[in-house]
Formats: structure tokens, C-alpha cells, sequence
């Protein structure tokens, strides 16, 4: 029923009824892009072999609280952004020239590699609750040739606020992990001091649960927030204080490539 309300009430994606210059141009160049980068195959085809992959993992997943046995591609098939979704980050990067990313649930860091191919010159610091998702997300980044990330194993709840201090500036802030509003709210605030006013933060799964959607109004209404896009699997929140406090409802084109 969510989806249904967001595709009733979500507007195009080509700007249309977005006045400030910034955001249509934003619009138009990442979410809207028909461009297909060179890279989407590469990724595409190592999404086929996580979800192929019959290794058996040991899990602790902080973020759902599910633990116990699983195999890689059973992961895969519930785990991974879709194509279209890590092409939308993809753009985002390279549109962005983001210099420092920090992404708070890596799972097989499929996403992850997506940004750090989008722009070489990136570095990502991402987080991983789960040694052996660590370990196998590691092979992933190794094998796509991902020299610019930087991965982090522990419980975010607990080592988060260190890793924010090594960090110079958080440019984006991807938060995919331990999916409460409180855990969402708490990350968005020790991150705060690192970021500015370029930052665009994304939230994944803002539908998760009724509690995920309220921690996502919640933070919506952040006096630090301006601008938010609520694009149904994830919203991106904008902190530019030249922006209009207003949020928007967009739909994601249907491209594959």
C-alpha cells in the first residue's frame, strides 16, 4: 500500500515543479539521467556471481537482529540495491565529486563499489557489522579493482563515533544499517559535525517498518535539513541552507542497462 500511495502522489523525474536551479539541475543529471556509464556492466555481471555464490556464511546482523547460517547468494537476492538504485548512487558520486563518502552497512559492498568506480579520486570509509559479510565483501572490493575504500568491521552503534573523528568531512553519508529511527537519528547526529553544506545524505529503506517511516519524517523536519527527496526505497536529504525546507515525493525512471 506504501508503494502505491508514494506512485500516486510522487512527481516526475524531470524537474518539473522543483524552482530552485540546484535541485532541477540535480534532478535532471542524477535521477534522471539516461546516460549509461561503462561501468554498470562490469558491476551488473558481479552481481550474477554473488548471486551464484553457494559459500555458506556465519551471520550477526545488527541491523535486522537475524543471525545464523546463510549463503552468499541468498544474501544477494535480499540484501543488494538494485541495479537501478546503485546506478542512482553511481551518478551521485560522479555528479557530486565527492571527496570523502561514509557508508554505514556494507554487505557484500556491491553499493560500494558502484561508488567507488563512479569517481577514483573518492575515498570510502564503510562499516560492517558482520566478520564474515566483512570477508567476503573485502573479495568483492578486490576483485572490482575498489582501491579507494576503506573498510571498517565492528558494531556501528559502538565504533562509529571514532571512525566520524578520523574522517576530514563526510561529502555523502549513506545509512543502510540497523534499520530503527532511533539508530537512524542517532548516526545522522554524530555525523553532523563532519558534514556541510554540499552534503547529501541518503537514508535506505525509509518503508522498512512504520518505525523506519517515522524516524524518516523525524529527521525530515532536522533543523539542519533543508531540502529531502523521498524516492520510496530511500530518501536523500540535502543541508545547503540556501535550499527551500521542502520535501519532495520522486519516482526513480525504469532504465536497466
Amino acid at each position: 500500500m506504501s508503494w502505491l500511495n508514494h506512485s500516486l502522489s510522487a512527481g516526475n523525474t524531470h524537474g518539473h515543479g522543483i524552482h530552485s536551479p540546484k535541485l532541477f539541475d540535480f534532478v535532471q543529471y542524477v535521477i534522471d539521467s539516461p546516460y549509461p556509464y561503462y561501468d554498470y556492466r562490469l558491476l551488473e555481471r558481479y552481481r550474477q556471481i554473488l548471486l551464484a555464490d553457494n559459500t555458506i556464511l556465519s551471520i550477526t546482523d545488527y541491523g535486522t537482529g537475524v543471525s545464523g547460517d546463510r549463503s552468499v547468494k541468498s544474501i544477494a537476492a535480499t540484501s543488494l540495491a538494485t541495479a537501478r538504485q546503485a546506478q542512482l548512487v553511481y551518478r551521485l558520486v560522479d555528479y557530486t565529486h565527492a571527496d570523502n563518502i561514509l557508508e554505514l552497512g556494507t554487505s557484500l559492498a556491491l553499493t560500494t563499489a558502484y561508488m567507488s568506480r563512479a569517481r577514483k579520486k573518492t575515498h570510502i570509509t564503510t562499516v560492517e557489522g558482520c566478520e564474515q559479510i566483512a570477508a567476503r565483501a573485502n573479495k568483492t572490493l578486490k576483485d572490482l579493482k575498489c582501491d579507494n575504500v576503506s573498510l571498517k568491521i565492528g558494531n556501528i552503534n559502538d565504533i562509529l563515533e571514532e571512525v566520524v573523528q578520523e574522517m576530514p568531512k563526510i561529502d555523502i553519508l549513506y545509512i543502510d544499517a540497523n534499520h530503527t529511527s532511533q539508530a537512524m537519528q542517532r548516526y545522522f547526529s554524530l555525523c553532523l559535525p563532519k558534514m556541510h553544506d554540499d552534503t547529501v545524505v541518503i537514508v535506505d529503506d525509509i518503508y522498512w517498518s512504520e518505525d523506519m517511516t517515522y524516524g524518516w519524517r523525524q529527521i525530515c523536519e532536522h533543523q539542519s535539513v533543508t531540502t529531502a527527496f523521498n524516492l520510496y526505497h530511500c530518501g536523500w536529504l540535502f543541508l545547503d541552507k540556501h535550499l527551500p525546507k521542502k520535501q519532495y515525493k520522486l519516482r526513480i525512471p525504469h532504465r536497466f542497462y
